[in-house]
């Protein structure tokens, strides 16, 4: 099992898990309806948190080996994910909700025997464990509050957790520690897979079932990753890792107090209403959002061996400067928006409109590109795996079965997830067992995914926003591709690492542009998809 199964299975998870949750989400009462604090107006299902729960904790539990950390980890996550689903269906009192929260922690620090024993600014020395025990316990709840309040736009919180999970997941990779690496990856995958759903205007909403997972989720890898896999890094380093999230949280409970208000009681005072609140639209504000949390995040790979006091300077700089200028241009009544109803961060975001038939024939190119690589990659690798022969096989019956039966959203998201799970695996396979033949191994090489990635780029934006839209969720990605270029010369044992990713984005890209002609009949691209997946699966199985 390798780190990228494990992210492509979660994913898959997710995206099949959603829809079938939507249907039953009227039934079980998880809907969200609209109140004048919320931003949305229609009842949305809030049951993107089965989808990344589930997505996330299915295969960490199948193919994980069990000790008693994970055992802890995946106790306490399904006990916050039923908390949370209950939450979600009856909308529980927060005394009931501390009662699943502070159970996970503690299941986590006194059975796991995971806590913070290394403190900031301590000068080496380590907390006792009647301090560190009981300290850990507060702070991963404090954790799983703060990104269950950051959950109140389309994609927020799933983005700033998932940005948190990149970095994670970078320096768990540069000391080899596997368990930090997979768990980062599987629950990156679950967020992903829900992202396609809630990117703005969502369909449905992650609710408390998802909010929370991630929450301890985050809190858990991040106390993992500085006390356990890699004790070099600074114990200040948390602050930058779950970033903004705290900074918003901590700020909430200030204006609460300050102004007289229940301590946990609903609010419009989070960063992302008062950004609203200034004239911003949805994507403006999520976009600003994701920027903070990204660098901050970022920060945190570069002075990850540094000072504490140098981490927490870096971390309270880049908050002063937030929250002190969002209040100034609060009391200077400051609106983003101009007279025209054109917002300044709109009219630079918003590009030339150009007739879109051009675009169509660079469309058609690489849905052609994307099929014939999945074809001769699937053919011509010199190894496959059994374990991808094994998913292939399933998904290659599942998405056939997609094809044959009446077209639906559930066989939709089926051959979605084919070919998803197609690109990566083929992408996989070439850079680690490339083809022997010059022809396939020349044709698979980095010009092949260059000339694709251009004509990507050019068929995206020709694209008109019916056909394809581009989303803060694409801002997540370039994020992990821009950390991976940045970073991965320095640390990355092989560039293979680096095109492994990069590739892998690039494919999965094109293969969302080509999906807008895929309605569940068979076209080039499922054609190719299902020719991969077969290829795949009976050479892979052949290899017992």
């Amino acid at each position: 099992m390798t780190a990228m199964v494990l992210l492509a299975i979660s994913t898959a998870l997710s995206i099949l898990l959603i829809p079938i949750a939507t249907r039953l989400a009227p039934h079980l009462g998880m809907v969200d309806l609209p109140d004048p604090r919320k931003v949305h107006a229609k009842p949305i299902p809030r049951i993107g948190g089965i989808g990344i729960t589930l997505g996330a904790w299915i295969p960490i539990a199948f193919f994980l080996p069990f000790d008693p950390l994970l055992q802890s980890f995946l106790i306490g996550a399904i006990t916050l994910f039923l908390f949370g689903t209950w939450d979600d269906a009856k909308q529980l009192s927060h005394w009931v909700k501390f009662v699943g929260q502070f159970f996970a922690a503690g299941l986590v620090v006194y059975y796991g025997d995971l806590w913070v024993e290394r403190f900031p600014f301590l000068g080496g020395q380590l907390l006792p464990e009647s301090v560190g025990k009981p300290f850990t316990v507060f702070a991963i709840v404090g954790v799983i509050n703060a990104i269950n309040h950051s959950d109140g736009l389309d994609g927020l919180a799933g983005g700033e957790t998932l940005l948190s999970l990149i970095v994670i997941g970078f320096l768990a990779y540069i000391v080899d520690d596997q368990l930090a690496v997979y768990l980062s990856c599987a629950i990156a995958g679950g967020i992903l897979g829900f992202l396609r759903f809630n990117t703005y205007p969502a369909q449905i909403f992650m609710g408390d079932a998802g909010s929370q997972f991630l929450g301890f989720s985050l809190a858990f890898l991040v106390v993992y990753l500085t006390q356990v896999a890699h004790p070099a890094l600074s114990p200040a380093l948390p602050l930058l890792l779950i970033g903004l999230p705290i900074a918003d949280i901590n700020a909430v409970f200030y204006l609460r107090i300050s102004g007289g208000m229940n301590w946990f009681k609903a609010s419009r005072n989070h960063i992302h209403h008062r950004l609203l609140d200034r004239g911003f639209n949805h994507y403006e504000t999520v976009i600003l959002i994701y920027s903070a949390q990204a660098l901050l995040v970022g920060s945190a790979v570069l002075v990850r061996y540094d000072a504490d006091i140098l981490v927490a300077v870096i971390f309270m700089l880049v908050v002063a400067i937030i929250f002190t200028g969002l209040s100034l241009a609060e009391r200077q009544g400051f609106q983003v928006h101009s007279a025209s109803g054109s917002s300044r961060p709109g009219r630079a975001l918003v590009g030339i409109q150009i007739p879109p038939q051009l675009g169509n024939i660079a469309s058609t190119a690489v849905t052609w590109l994307t099929g014939i690589i999945v074809v001769v990659g699937a053919i011509s690798v010199s190894q496959i795996p059994q374990e991808f022969g094994w998913v292939a096989a399933v998904l290659f019956f599942l998405c056939a079965g997609s094809i044959a039966a009446k077209p639906s959203d559930i066989g939709l998201m089926v051959l979605r997830g084919g070919i998803y799970v197609a690109t990566l695996f083929v992408v996989y396979l070439t850079i680690n067992f490339p083809s022997a033949e010059p022809i396939s191994a020349h044709f698979l090489s980095a010009p092949i995914f260059i000339l694709l990635a251009v004509i990507l780029g050019i068929a995206v934006r020709l694209a008109t926003e019916r056909t394809f839209k581009t989303t803060p969720t694409d801002y997540l990605i370039v994020f992990g591709i821009l950390t991976i270029g940045l970073f991965g010369r320095e640390q990355f044992a092989a560039r293979e690492t680096s095109l492994l990713v990069i590739y892998s984005v690039i494919m999965l890209y094109a293969g969302e542009l080509a999906l807008r002609d895929t309605d569940g009949r068979i076209n080039t691209l499922t054609i190719c998809t299902l020719l991969g997946l077969g290829l795949i699966g009976v050479r892979g199985i052949a290899e017992l």
